[in-house]
């Protein structure tokens, strides 16, 4: 009963919504039928549904607020508990080179493929649409070598 509560409220918030939408409603097209004049009757239930269905959306939004707060706070303890482990890290780029950097003098000035770049700081070989090296974080310059020229 008490597990999983964040997704609960959420659930919550939105059948008492939809049931809150319903009853204004309904009492907004009983208070204007009730209204002796048309007209007066007719603005009447426009401002009671405009009015309640604001005041429901409102109540909705705060109480999935409250909702996943708690699911958030959940998702914290329990990844306190666990000493940070269970939860995934964030993946390295696509195309993050971990291999160790290579001496200038043992690194051939163009082994990149076309469409790459080597970083003048580590030798690491980088995409062209990349304008930093994944390995140090130099930005790719004029000191660097290429095969494509389309930098």
């Amino acid at each position: 009963m008490y597990e999983n509560t964040g997704k609960k409220i959420l659930s919550l918030a939105r059948v008492l919504t939809i049931l809150m939408m319903v009853l204004v409603i309904l009492t907004g097209i009983i208070m204007g039928v009730s209204t002796r004049n048309g007209a007066l009757g007719l603005g009447v239930a426009i401002l009671v549904i405009g009015i309640g269905c604001l005041f429901a959306w409102l109540s909705n939004l705060l109480l999935a607020g409250f909702g996943e707060l708690v699911s958030n706070s959940y998702e914290l303890l329990q990844f306190v508990k666990n000493g940070g482990a269970g939860f995934a890290q964030k993946p390295p780029p696509p195309n993050h080179s971990s291999r160790t950097p290579v001496p200038p003098q043992q690194q051939p000035i163009n082994s990149a493929n076309p469409g790459e770049w080597v970083c003048a700081g580590c030798n690491a070989i980088n995409q062209n649409k990349n304008s930093n090296c994944w390995d140090c974080g130099a930005l790719k310059g004029r000191r660097t070598h290429s095969i494509n020229n389309s930098q």
